[in-house]
């Protein structure tokens, strides 16, 4: 049975990029599904993929993929899909053991970045990079399958990310439950995940200050969406 361990982030900066080994052009769509899971076609330049997600817990989910013929899929794309598109490069970078996956969004989502990584099991642990922000994997409108029904810029509030990219920078790089200043080694459950919104801001000194105003918003922000829907029939 193929299950598919994954959590999803936001980025906190273009440092990524410096990481890239390969960068693939991707493009999808959703032949339709049902309550259990969706159907997707997706085509890189040179492959193409007819994949199956099930219901999304927690990180987890079912998911069976199949290589097809790209001139099947792009009559599969044009003909029997709905009008609500993907498209996307996916840079694949590198990082202390494990293959991050950092989508760049085209078209109706051009602007938002996202960093995945897929692990083994819901225990295990991986080093968080420098450029990791906000985890939403358990926010639903991230979904690719919501993504093209409802894309970000429909949705998201401008001075909500101003304040999110103005926390981030306040806040400085990546930290744990302790406010270390070093990469966390990071349990797979998205229960044990403490989001890069410290309670106080630390300067490179180590000296403990009040949190700018950009990031006492940006933390209620965080808090207010964290109630979202946590389980999507697919993503």
């Amino acid at each position: 049975m193929a299950v598919e361990i994954e959590r999803k982030f936001l980025v906190q900066s273009d440092a990524w990029r410096d990481g890239v080994s390969r960068t693939l052009r991707l493009r999808q769509a959703y032949v339709g599904g049902g309550d259990r899971c969706s159907v997707r076609v997706r085509i890189s330049d040179t492959e193409a993929w007819l994949g199956l997600k099930g219901r999304v817990r927690g990180a987890s989910r079912l998911e069976f993929e199949y290589g097809i013929p790209v001139d099947d899929a792009d009559v599969i794309f044009e003909h029997l899909c709905s009008g609500d598109r993907i498209e996307k490069l996916r840079h694949i970078v590198p990082w202390q053991g494990h293959e991050w996956e950092v989508d760049e969004f085209r078209g109706p989502n051009q602007g938002l970045v996202l960093a995945e990584i897929e692990l083994d099991s819901e225990n295990e642990t991986f080093v968080a990079p420098p450029w990791l922000g906000h985890e939403v994997t358990l926010d639903v409108r991230y979904y690719n399958s919501q993504l093209a029904r409802n894309p970000w810029p429909q949705w998201v509030d401008a001075s909500l990310a101003d304040a999110l990219i103005a926390a981030a920078s306040d806040a400085g790089p990546w930290r744990d439950a302790a406010n270390t200043r070093e990469p966390s080694m990071l349990k797979a459950s998205p229960r044990n995940f403490t989001p890069p919104f410290p309670t106080s801001a630390w300067p490179a000194s180590g000296v403990r200050q009040e949190p700018s105003r950009a990031a006492r918003k940006a933390r209620s922000a965080a808090t207010a969406v964290s109630v979202a829907t946590q389980f999507e029939p697919f993503g």
